[in-house]
């Protein structure tokens, strides 16, 4: 495959990443690795360098189209930076093929909890100032339950993204929705999340692989431009239907994805 396609595959992940969340990560590992046969370590680095910008881009659009809820997504950053240090520790622990398979099935256990609806939007603003009846303390307790279960699907999502270069979305996701978050705002703080998981997954990698920056370029050229074009293609989107189909969509990508760590 040559080179000069990955401005163009890296415009359409792009497009991907700020219409469903996450960085792409995924994609980038497996077009480099399966399409231009790069080793998986400097795939892993070089794919955590290009989520950056991408990123980047997509928090900005977003932030500006009011899809990002930063307070929320503290929580899973905070516990993705611990994740994505230790995960980028751990590989050299592991062979890589028995680190496909076991975050594939996590992915699918992620998409099928999604799916299903075991994991209940709520909205923790909903609680009173003040209210001390027993209901209010029994919300208010669910609600810290609800930041501190967030804080750990995003350690989960920082050890994907420390050990395979991938984003890390589906337990980010799955810890934003816990918190109330619409499927835009999802989106949006998402992709802030991933950008602050990637930027120090990258910093503990480059110690241990390489970053061939001539990839990163040619991909990079392509997804700055579509992370900064699709956000406005969510302001023409109806959020009702959104919502409806967001979960299905979610569900068939984390088991797609799933399956290929797999097999």
């Amino acid at each position: 495959m040559s080179f000069y396609l990955l401005p163009f595959i890296g415009f359409l992940i792009g497009l991907i990443v700020t219409l469903i969340g996450g960085g792409g990560g995924i994609f980038y590992v497996l077009i480099l690795t399966l399409g231009y046969n790069v080793d998986m370590s400097t795939a892993v680095s070089t794919s955590l360098a290009t989520i950056i910008p991408t990123t980047f881009v997509a928090s900005i659009s977003h932030h500006r189209s009011g899809n990002l809820r930063i307070r929320k997504g503290v929580y899973p950053l905070l516990g993705g930076i611990i994740g994505a240090v230790g995960g980028a520790l751990l590989t050299s622990l592991f062979v890589d093929s028995v680190l496909r398979r076991i975050f594939g099935l996590f992915m699918l256990v992620m998409g099928s909890l999604v799916y299903k609806g075991v994991l209940k939007q709520s909205n923790p603003n909903k609680l009173l100032k003040g209210d001390t009846t027993p209901s209010a303390k029994k919300k208010s307790e669910v609600t810290n339950k609800k930041y501190l279960a967030s804080a750990g699907y995003g350690l989960l999502g920082g050890v994907m993204a420390g050990m395979l270069g991938l984003s890390g979305a589906p337990p980010i996701v799955t810890g934003l929705y816990l918190l109330g978050n619409s499927a835009v705002e999802v989106i949006g703080t998402s992709v802030f999340v991933v950008l602050g998981i990637s930027c120090v997954g990258l910093s503990t990698h480059l110690a241990l692989g390489q970053v061939n920056w001539y990839l990163v370029e040619m991909l990079a050229i392509g997804t700055t431009a579509g992370a900064f074009i699709g956000p406005n293609f969510l302001k023409y989107i109806d959020t009702a239907k959104l919502e409806k189909y967001y979960s299905p969509v979610f569900f068939i990508m984390a088991v797609g994805i799933g399956l290929i760590l797999i097999f």
